[in-house]
């Protein structure tokens, strides 16, 4: 349950969401969109650990980290265009706490369009609340692509590394 209505507050690049004993914080950036999701008390029935659930629609797919600590959006051929990553969940002290981003699962809604759930999961047994979950949206740095019959863009290219640093490795053409 999310909470019920947000209420709403925005100053310069941060925009934060209030529902009830969640707050929702956005901020854009350099590193990308940052999203931090804050619970104050633990869930009902007891603290058995913290499960928040993500979605992601459109006419994407979702690939998992090895890691288990972010998830790649893709188009539906397959190229990258969002990243999710950097996942961090603290407790009011600032212990950071055993969690990672899983895929649940993508399914087809109507033609061209899916719906790809994720899932924040962390141990919080014996955690100060609240809890804050924190991961950041980034995208490649740039892409592009050849339209063109015969254009041979691209009939030379060699892999070389994380060159800037984003988390995506880089090509040279």
């Amino acid at each position: 349950d999310p909470g019920g209505p947000a209420a709403r507050a925005a100053e310069g690049d941060r925009v934060e969401y209030r529902r009830g004993a969640i707050t929702e914080t956005y901020q854009n950036d350099s590193n990308g969109l940052s999203q931090r999701i804050t619970i104050a008390t633990p869930p009902p029935g007891g603290d058995t650990g913290l499960r928040i659930g993500l979605a992601v629609f459109g006419n994407v797919l979702a690939a998992p980290y090895p890691d288990g600590m972010g998830v790649e959006i893709l188009t539906g051929s397959g190229a990258a265009v969002l990243r999710l990553a950097d996942l961090e969940v603290i407790d009011a002290r600032g212990t950071k706490l055993d969690a990672s981003l899983t895929l649940v699962g993508c399914v087809s809604r109507k033609a061209g369009e899916t719906r790809c759930e994720l899932e924040i999961a962390a141990e919080t047994v014996g955690a100060v609340w609240p809890v804050a979950a924190a991961l950041v949206a980034s995208s490649p740095s740039w892409s592009i692509e050849s339209n063109q019959v015969e254009a041979f863009y691209g009939a030379s290219v060699a892999g070389a590394g994380d060159v800037n640093g984003d988390g995506y490795a880089d090509v040279v053409v």
